[in-house]
């Protein structure tokens, strides 16, 4: 059973082709970040609070760590299903990595641990759509530059830790899916 993430910058179309993926029968891992949001946004009372807590420096990795642990969380548990088809991540714990740098802070030691213990089968990039949607009320912080930005360094750290990545640029949900279901050899 291949392990494939599927990654890229904020509004690149990861959740959505993820769920085309779902109603294919393959088990799917759902975005950390999102879950962590939500439940920010539960403890502070408003995505408001939730944002500005987030931008306070001093919680950047504090909040990248609990992303990590909810990932691994995550990854722990749907992974055991060995009757599944396959595995579709919404991101992994080396995208936090990536946002690290694009804060110009250093990710900590337990983030880059569990980067090292991660071993996926296949990475995708999805370039980001042109349409962005900044969807704010979500937790969203980034624009389209920052999208741009956030996915030449998501590519970057995956590199480094020794992924090759298959970018799969803009078009419609069945290229795209066929395009992966091509590299991922899952026709």
């Amino acid at each position: 059973m291949k392990k494939v993430v599927i990654t890229g910058g904020p509004y690149s179309g990861k959740t959505t082709t993820i769920e085309y993926f779902k109603d294919e029968g393959y088990t799917i891992i759902p975005e950390a970040a999102i879950m962590v949001i939500e439940e920010l946004n539960e403890k502070f009372g408003s995505a408001e609070e939730t944002r500005k807590w987030r931008s306070n420096p001093k919680n950047l990795i504090p909040f990248q760590e609990l992303i990590s642990k909810k990932q691994i969380e995550l990854e722990a548990e749907i992974t055991q299903n060995v009757n599944s088809k396959g595995f579709f991540f919404d991101r992994s714990v080396i995208d936090g990595i990536a946002y690290c740098k694009y804060r110009n802070i250093e990710p900590s030691e337990f983030i880059l641990n569990a980067a090292k213990e991660r071993n996926y089968d296949l990475i995708i990039i999805l370039d980001t759509l042109t349409k962005f949607d900044e969807r704010k009320n979500t937790g969203r912080v980034s624009n389209y530059n920052d999208s741009l930005k956030l996915r030449d360094l998501i590519e970057k750290t995956y590199n480094n830790f020794g992924y090759e990545t298959f970018l799969i640029e803009e078009k419609s949900i069945s290229e795209r899916m066929y395009e992966i279901k091509e590299i991922s050899e899952l026709q």
